[in-house]
């Protein structure tokens, strides 16, 4: 079984590979994606590793660009993620770049009696995008020169130890020219 879902890794990279693999996406085979936000987009099925026994197959939502353990219905349960390797749904999407949907527009936020939680608030979390690529908002850019404050600040620590170590080179120098 491991030869075969060797070749099968190899197989769906391949232009006739794409091809079938494409007809099952356009069907729906591989399922839909389970966010909401996502209007059940189909799925592909991806790897999380390239190694056969880490990791079964996962379905990988290519709106939201999520990972999912696709739904105990399906056979996928059964199979190896290798099968399909981690690179497939990144390769299928560059080939049929038509295919490449744009990414959600609305993204959920959670409230309490309609107000956001506060980034403060240890229950806030922000999603990985925002942090990522979300613009500094006031306090975050207080938190920003702060953080840059402080690298300067070690910044002038080590060249100030650097100052010193060559001082100590020139000593341990000047030393060693008094011996000769």
């Amino acid at each position: 079984m491991d030869l075969y879902g060797r070749i099968h890794a190899r197989f769906i990279l391949t232009a006739r590979g794409q091809q079938l693999m494409l007809q099952k996406y356009l069907s729906e085979e591989f399922g839909r994606c389970p966010r909401v936000y996502c209007e059940g987009h189909p799925v592909l099925p991806v790897g999380l590793s390239n190694k056969p026994g880490k990791h079964r197959v996962m379905a990988f939502c290519p709106k939201c660009q999520d990972v999912f353990i696709p739904p105990n219905t399906l056979a996928a349960r059964y199979v190896d993620g290798a099968y399909f390797g981690s690179t497939f749904p990144h390769f299928f999407l560059m080939q049929y770049p038509d295919h490449v949907p744009p990414r959600p527009d609305v993204t959920y936020s959670p409230r309490i009696f309609g107000y956001k939680i506060h980034s403060s608030s240890p229950a806030f979390q922000a999603p990985v995008a925002a942090i990522k690529d979300s613009t500094l908002e006031d306090k975050d850019q207080k938190n920003f020169q702060t953080n840059m404050k402080n690298t300067k600040k070690r910044k002038n620590d080590t060249a100030d130890a650097m100052v010193i170590e060559e001082l100590d080179d020139e000593a341990a120098n000047s030393k060693v020219g008094r011996k000769s």
